[in-house]
């Protein structure tokens, strides 16, 4: 995931230019319990790319 997400930003392509990708998990606080989001890239405080990875 994050390889194809890298390339589509290169190349213009990506709808969110995030300056990082990562793996996110804690504490969802509106239903205190556990979430994890398999890639995340964040472009500013108000725009960020949320994905789950399937293969």
């Amino acid at each position: 995931c994050k390889q194809y997400l890298w390339k589509l930003l290169l190349s213009g392509e990506s709808p969110v230019e995030f300056k990082e990708l990562g793996r996110w998990w804690g504490t969802d606080p509106s239903t205190h319990s556990q979430a994890e989001i398999d890639i995340m890239g964040e472009q500013d405080k108000d725009t960020a790319l949320f994905g789950e990875c399937k293969w």
